[in-house]
């Protein structure tokens, strides 16, 4: 019973991994695609390209060159109006409290609205930016929270749209997909189980 198991969870391990990996490859054909048009190269988005709500420009004993803002209320917003397709974004800032929780909304095409089904949380990179993996998504637009308390002073860097990585990382599971990949193949080896153990109590019993 327990070789059996064992046996079962391997190859539900297995299937997971083979389905991750072809998943990728889907991505990378999606996304060799979209390069061909056009819409995946990399470039940087500056104060130029974006526009803000809910924030105001601080210049109070800035340096010529830089761009400080400061957050309004309690849901600033950077906007970006475009056709792309997105794999990685990374924002860059440096602020001058930490910041609560950054999140990425990302409209698909033809959507006309933000809303949470498509929303990615930022994870800091360690120089006080914040990286976002959407996966390959063909997006109309995005807007980055870059806190959610208020009165935050934050000098903006500018924004990545598919910044470059190794080509490994892109084979490297995100958080909810770790997670998933783990999760996954014990629930079903579990439900599998109670499944067996459901029908011998149906069996009928030799008299």
């Amino acid at each position: 019973m327990f070789r059996r198991t064992i046996k079962r969870l391997a190859a539900l391990y297995l299937a997971a991994a083979v389905l991750f990996l072809l998943g990728c490859g889907v991505g990378c054909a999606r996304g060799a695609y979209y390069r061909g048009r056009g819409l995946a190269g990399h470039r940087t988005l500056t104060a130029e390209n974006v526009t803000y709500q809910s924030i105001r420009p601080y210049d109070t004993d800035i340096p010529e060159g830089e761009t400080w803002f400061v957050s309004t209320d309690t849901d600033p917003q950077l906007l970006w109006e475009g056709d792309a397709w997105v794999e990685r974004v990374v924002l860059h800032v440096q602020q001058h409290k930490p910041a609560t929780g950054v999140e990425l909304y990302y409209r698909a095409a033809g959507q006309t609205e933000f809303d949470t089904r498509h929303v990615v949380y930022g994870v800091p990179d360690g120089s006080g930016g914040y990286v976002f993996d959407l996966r390959g998504q063909h997006v109309s637009g995005l807007r980055i929270d870059p806190d959610s308390v208020g009165g935050v002073l934050t000098k903006f860097d500018g924004v990545e749209l598919n910044a470059p990585r190794p080509w490994w990382k892109a084979l490297v599971p995100t958080g909810a997909e770790g997670v998933l990949l783990a999760l996954a193949p014990l629930t079903l080896a579990a439900l599998w189980a109670w499944g067996e153990e459901l029908m011998a109590g149906r069996r009928p019993k030799l008299r």
